[in-house]
């Protein structure tokens, strides 16, 4: 993957790999049932900050491990004198193996789920199914999560919230709205995508004595962005550098009506650090372009023979394709002409709709690229680019209008490494929950990015700053990651209010943040 995290700190498992390290841990050092008490031990300590001893406590329990882990949770909570209900969902005789041990342990009455009422309780412990489910919830028990989130109780989700899949953070039919999320060793798919990481809450990530070296031999490939994952591959400005060993940017214009994304796109790429940014217009542009830049070359490119002309300056590392661009075969051939070119390029935009129904045509020129290729859709262009091609049993563009549960298996990560591999790019698909994928499978998932990036113009910053980043001669993923997380905390940073020309200024706090971090004066 080439981060310089090798902690696996930030780590995504699925749900099976998961499972995995749970046996290897039982077949190794822990029985099944010390795992089980560990778990409850750390949702009683996430319990006994947030609840007072008057609060009326109901404890949800299945019949799998999950609830085991709020069954001990529940003994433990009893035992420090918290005023707690315990609610089987199964009977108890249906019980077995490490989770009978913990009904045992407990010494409590149960009662049935079904004789109890949400609104008698002013904090719920859902401990009800985890995160295995397969199948969409149903009949009572649906009844019963929607009058939990109904009531004025809170919920406290062990692993998650009973409805969520973990692969996948769909919607399976219903699901708990919890406030808290316990979960342990490493977080799931569900917890981070939306509409999962929406239904959890503040997780907690809590240790149960699972040891991390088990992950060095499941070569793990989906990683939380941070900026642990990537700052020592940042590059130094060092004495002797100039703009140009900075790195040059070329930023594709549209008309003169339609200048104003590619600028918001030159404009990021200075900002996130290279050297030179010139916007390549058509001779009807230049004036419109020149009357509001101040710090970006200007050069008159009227076709795709005369941007391959210009293409020939091997000082230009970095290309930015789609902004205000069009759609249509010029917009095609000028991806064509970049893409022969022995600088990285990122597509967005028109420069991606423009493919529509073709993408055959953009993988062979993409194929054919000497340097990085970044494709950087949102949800609707890469349902028109990878429809034809992608799952040709499903239609993408029919899945953003199904719910949720009818998504379940079809995980944004998975969608977004597929697409990676189809089109030997990598590709950044877009959203609250944006996912970053290159096609060796290697996968990024970026988690900071506030509800105000929703502007227009954002995702037009977004190309430039990886375009930036690619200047530098850092790799397509890399850049990709660097950007996603920089475009997120500058949004962060300037709060509501936001607009897509605050983001770029506020990079200078980042880059001082990631130095600082990097231990460079």
């Amino acid at each position: 993957m080439g981060l310089s995290n090798h902690t696996h700190k930030n780590v995504i498992l699925n749900i099976d790999q998961t499972r995995t390290v749970d046996r290897k841990t039982i077949a190794s050092s822990k029985t099944g049932f010390e795992l089980l008490s560990a778990a409850g031990r750390q949702v009683f300590e996430v319990v006994r900050k947030v609840a007072s001893k008057d609060d009326r406590i109901l404890v949800a329990c299945g019949s799998g491990n999950n609830g085991g882990d709020g069954l001990i949770a529940a003994r433990l909570l009893l035992d420090d004198g918290f005023n707690v209900s315990v609610a089987l969902m199964g009977a108890p005789e249906s019980l077995l193996g490490d989770v009978l041990l913990a009904l045992n342990a407990l010494n409590h009455p149960t009662i049935p789920l079904s004789q109890t009422r949400p609104a008698d309780f002013e904090l719920i412990i859902d401990a009800l199914l985890g995160t295995g489910i397969d199948r969409l919830i149903t009949g009572k028990l649906a009844k019963w999560i929607d009058e939990a989130n109904a009531s004025i109780a809170s919920v406290i989700s062990i692993d998650i919230p009973t409805g969520i899949s973990g692969d996948s953070g769909a919607v399976m039919g219903t699901s708990i709205e919890a406030e808290h999320t316990v979960t342990f060793f490493r977080k799931k798919p569900g917890h981070v995508l939306f509409p999962g990481r929406h239904y959890c809450g503040t997780i907690h990530l809590r240790q149960i004595g699972i040891n991390a070296s088990l992950l060095e031999a499941m070569q793990p490939v989906v990683y939380e962005n941070d900026c642990s994952l990537w700052q020592e591959l940042i590059p130094s400005i060092d004495w002797h550098d100039h703009k140009y060993t900075r790195g040059h940017t070329l930023v594709i214009t549209g008309g003169a009506s339609s200048t104003g994304a590619a600028r918001l796109a030159g404009r990021a790429a200075l900002r996130a650090g290279a050297g030179v940014v010139t916007f390549a217009c058509p001779e009807s542009a230049i004036d419109n372009v020149a009357a509001h830049v101040t710090c970006e070359m200007i050069k008159r490119v009227d076709s795709a023979n005369e941007l391959e002309d210009m293409l020939t300056d091997n000082r230009i590392k970095s290309i930015v394709l789609g902004p205000g661009m069009g759609v249509g075969s010029q917009t095609r051939a000028m991806v064509r002409a970049a893409l022969n070119s022995s600088a990285s390029v990122v597509l967005d935009a028109d420069a991606l709709t423009s493919f529509t129904n073709r993408l055959d045509e953009l993988v062979k020129y993409i194929a054919a690229a000497k340097g990085d290729v970044v494709l950087t859709p949102h949800r609707g262009e890469f349902s028109r680019l990878f429809d034809e091609h992608f799952l040709p049993d499903v239609s993408l563009t029919s899945e953003i209008h199904k719910t949720e549960s009818e998504l379940a298996t079809k995980s944004k990560i998975q969608l977004t490494i597929e697409a990676a591999k189809v089109c030997g790019a990598t590709v950044v698909l877009k959203g609250p929950d944006t996912v970053i994928a290159n096609p060796d499978g290697n996968c990024i998932v970026n988690t900071n990015a506030p509800p105000w990036l929703a502007t227009a113009g954002s995702g037009d910053v977004l190309a430039g700053t990886i375009a930036g980043w690619l200047a530098q001669s850092v790799n397509g993923f890399i850049s990709a990651s660097i950007g996603c997380w920089m475009h997120g905390e500058a949004a962060r940073a300037f709060g509501p209010g936001l607009i897509a020309t605050d983001i770029p200024k506020q990079y200078p706090l980042i880059h001082r943040h990631i130095l600082k971090l990097h231990s460079r004066d």
